[in-house]
């Protein structure tokens, strides 16, 4: 199917010579790598929380702050900051010099001798990656012309969903790797771990992301969406639709975060509770995670496109719901799972559902935005998924400890914050149908 048929073609395309629209594709490659490579070095923090909370003894309440404060909160903090340097500064300068700080808190965060060294690595990788969302949808614009745009915008969101699952199976690959050479001979120290050298490793792609980044061709056609725009009109519209955007900005945020939390935890209970090795995890993981997320993304575009001639403006809304309650009913069969085939299927399931919701929310971040507004309050909906995304999984933590039974504890821990987010989702989306027509009416109007 043709993603840009139908698109206005306001640009003149013969105009654009064939060693620019080349350059635009190895910026979009560039930034493609730099999502992907970031999302390695996340998973990694997630992969490798079981062996470094038992090295440095940590209990499950700091590996949740770990996750939830020292990256989620950190990553929340620091991307409105981002987004004003992104329009006031070289972007080229300043996501190289995030690449760099992302890939020194990850080696950081594999040399670290205690919770809080490891605390302080985990911060300076979050505040290198809290640029990638700003900038990169800042950069795109200036790349593409605008009917190519659309092509490129889907490209790099594909990078970004599948990053995670990419992560996980080339994380998986590189603990196998480092065993293996460490049994083979002095090829790295003896007494250094392995989640060490990992965590080290997987620091290096930095190094050779950030030149790539500064050689990109890259000029702004103009002044950007942020640094402009009519902060009274804005202040209007979101009283006047604050149904919508309360529906839409925490019915998708709650559910972004129960998704993310799942798989924050789920690398920690495969190998407490079904005794799977972390590399096995990283590489079973990941591709559970790619495979469900195809599923899902085409589940939901099919199930959208069914259902629209029928419901018009609140399609996305049902089938979101419909796919969360699926979610919410799923989770809880990690409770009588009694073997890793039947854990991974409970999460194969949970993924496809999830993503099936969470992949609509663009759809509908665009369409209750005007124009003028659309880089804030996108940002705004954004800000709120981060925002749940950093306290669900201390809160998962907690609970874990509070709960007994080492490893069972965890998996009951996860379910009993995981299904109730996303029942409480569901509820939160059905409030904004009612002024949903009219929000997107509006927004048009605007633009």
């Amino acid at each position: 199917m043709d993603i840009s048929a139908g698109l206005p073609d306001r640009d003149n395309e013969a105009a654009v010579s064939p060693g620019t629209m080349r350059w635009a594709w190895y910026g979009l490659a560039v930034l493609a790598t730099a999502m992907v490579f970031s999302l390695v070095n996340l998973q990694m923090i997630y992969l490798l929380a079981e062996p470094f909370k038992r090295d440095l003894e940590l209990s499950d309440s700091e590996v949740g702050l770990l996750t939830g404060l020292a990256l989620g909160l950190t990553l929340s903090v620091m991307t409105f900051p981002m987004g004003w340097l992104t329009d006031r500064t070289n972007r080229k300068i300043l996501l190289a010099f995030c690449v760099v700080l992302w890939s020194v808190g990850t080696a950081g965060a594999g040399l670290s001798q205690n919770y809080a060294q490891l605390f302080i690595a985990v911060m300076g990788l979050g505040v290198g990656e809290a640029v990638l969302g700003p900038i990169v949808y800042s950069i795109i614009p200036d790349l593409f012309p605008e009917k190519r745009r659309v092509l490129a915008n889907y490209i790099f969101f594909l990078a970004s969903v599948l990053g995670a699952a990419i992560g996980l199976t080339i994380g998986g690959a590189l603990i196998a790797a480092i065993d293996a050479w460490k049994d083979s001979g002095p090829v790295f120290p003896a007494d250094l771990e392995t989640w060490r050298i990992a965590m080290i490793a997987s620091a290096v792609p930095g190094v050779l992301i950030a030149p790539a980044i500064l050689v990109m061709r890259l000029e702004r056609k103009g002044p950007s969406a942020a640094a402009g725009g009519e902060w009274g009109m804005i202040i209007a519209f979101v009283r006047r639709h604050a149904r919508t955007l309360i529906g839409v900005f925490f019915g998708f945020g709650l559910s972004y975060s129960a998704k993310s939390t799942m798989f924050i935890w789920a690398p920690s209970m495969l190998i407490r509770v079904f005794r799977e090795g972390e590399a096995a995890v990283g590489v079973k993981l990941g591709l559970v995670t790619a495979v469900s997320t195809v599923i899902g993304v085409l589940g939901s575009g099919l199930a959208y496109r069914a259902l629209s001639p029928k419901l018009g403006a609140v399609t996305a809304l049902r089938v979101a719901q419909a796919s969360l309650t699926v979610a919410a009913l799923v989770l809880p069969g990690l409770l009588i799972s009694q073997s890793l085939f039947q854990a991974y299927a409970v999460l194969f399931m949970f993924s496809a559902a999830s993503v099936a919701a969470m992949s609509l929310s663009p759809t509908m971040l665009q369409d209750i935005s005007p124009a003028p507004a659309r880089g804030r309050l996108v940002a705004a909906g954004g800000l709120v998924s981060i925002g749940f995304g950093a306290l669900t999984p201390v809160a998962v933590g907690y609970a874990s400890d509070l709960l007994p039974g080492k490893g069972a504890g965890l998996l009951e821990a996860m379910v009993i914050v995981g299904a109730p987010l996303l029942f409480l989702s569901c509820a939160i989306l059905w409030f904004a149908e009612k002024t949903i027509s009219a929000t997107i009416a509006d927004a048009k109007q605007l633009s």
